[in-house]
C-alpha cells in the first residue's frame, strides 16, 4: 500500500481512499486483456485491520476498468 486515508461521515457517507502498487500487490487475474473486474454481478471490496474490523463497499460502475487500474465510487 503507498497510502490510505479514512474519513468519517454520517452513516453510510464515510470514505475510504486506498493506493497500492508493486510487486507485493496481490490482484486476481485480470477478468479480460483489458478489464481488471467484471462488474456483473458487482464487485464488492472488504478492508481488514489487525484488530478484526472490516468496512465493506460494493461497485456497480467503475470509472476506469482497466487491465491494470480501476477506479470506482461506492454505490450507496
Amino acid at each position: 500500500m503507498t497510502g490510505i486515508k479514512l474519513s468519517a461521515g454520517v452513516s453510510g457517507k464515510s470514505k475510504v481512499k486506498l493506493k497500492a502498487k508493486g510487486e507485493n500487490l496481490s490482484l486476481p487475474t485480470p477478468s479480460s486483456p483489458t478489464t481488471a473486474f467484471d462488474l456483473e454481478p458487482n464487485l464488492q471490496v472488504q478492508l481488514f485491520n489487525s484488530d478484526g474490523e472490516c468496512w465493506s463497499s460494493e461497485f456497480v460502475a467503475a470509472k476506469k476498468n482497466e487491465a491494470e487500474k480501476f477506479k470506482t465510487k461506492a454505490s450507496n
